[in-house]
């Protein structure tokens, strides 16, 4: 078999060129295949890793026999309608209200929090928030103790309480009414309206709806031990969302129980309670009890 190499062309397009081509026509998915075939445990995370440095958008690779189900428009039918924002969360209940609109999964939102921020930031009402560093917007109403650490671009809402020791490592957006607690860290973040993480939490690269709760310990744990490519599984169904960096999109009113654990690429519908001491991964249907993997609930 010939040597993979994402920048040199002979009979065939490589990487590069198609990525950029596509970049440059605005397509908006792109499938790539290969004959390579002495590395196919890595083949979809180096091709996928290789396009997105010269192309913004969906980057499908499919393993041998994989069969794609595609729509009149070229794009990719991707199903899991219990994962699209609209199914997730009401967006009036967060400033990140016009980026989340642009998009039809949440994670796709989570590259672009920082420009976000850095774009309605200078634009928001001096009489209710102020520039407290650099790139740094909190609402004067909000509680944010000395003992803090805030690092931009970050937005803080209206009568938010940041509490002692709290570490907000940038691209974060805190909703108004929230709770960040005691030695809670966030990074690359959405929290909408009235979300707690009160209590030794991580949250990273992850997005909580209107209300949502995290017990004392729970985390979002936000990068795969063997350092792939995330993908969202429910059942049969996945989606390949290109990413390394991706937590828990967690839907509004849900509730995590005390020292849980949601893996990377999980996503929980609303109104769903999840056990203490869970682990959890892949989809979780709204309106649901999560004892264990094999245990799921819905309610009455």
């Amino acid at each position: 078999a010939e040597q993979y190499n994402p920048i040199e062309k002979h009979h065939h397009s490589t990487v590069k060129y198609v990525a950029q081509l596509c970049e440059r026509l605005n397509v908006e998915n792109v499938i790539l295949s290969h004959t390579i075939d002495n590395d196919l445990i890595n083949r979809k995370r180096v091709f996928i890793e290789d396009a997105q440095k010269y192309y913004n958008g969906k980057v499908f690779v499919p393993d041998d026999f994989e069969k794609i189900d595609l729509v009149w428009n070229g794009g990719m039918r991707l199903k899991m309608e219990k994962c699209k924002i609209k199914n997730l969360y009401n967006l009036d209940e967060t400033i990140a209200k016009e980026l989340l609109e642009k998009f039809e999964y949440p994670w796709e939102a989570l590259p672009e929090i920082s420009k976000f921020i850095l774009e309605i930031g200078p634009k928001l009402d001096n009489k209710i928030y102020e520039l407290k560093g650099e790139n740094i917007w909190i609402a004067k109403s909000a509680n944010v103790y000395p003992s803090a650490y805030i690092k931009g671009p970050v937005i803080i809402g209206e009568n938010a309480e940041v509490r002692h020791c709290a570490f907000i490592r940038g691209n974060a957006i805190v909703g108004n009414n929230a709770v960040v607690g005691n030695s809670t860290e966030l990074k690359n973040v959405i929290l909408f309206n009235n979300v707690q993480v009160p209590h030794y939490n991580y949250v990273g690269d992850s997005i909580l709806g209107y209300k949502a709760h995290m017990g004392a310990g729970s985390i979002t744990s936000n990068v795969k031990s063997d350092k792939k490519l995330v993908i969202v599984k429910d059942k049969e169904e996945k989606i390949e969302t290109g990413l390394k960096k991706f937590g828990a999109m967690i839907g509004d009113c849900v509730e995590v129980g005390c020292g849980s654990v949601l893996n990377p690429g999980s996503v929980i519908g609303k109104n769903t309670n999840i056990y203490p001491l869970s682990s959890v991964r892949g989809v979780v249907a709204e309106n649901s009890i999560y004892k264990n993997k094999n245990e799921i609930i819905i309610k009455k």
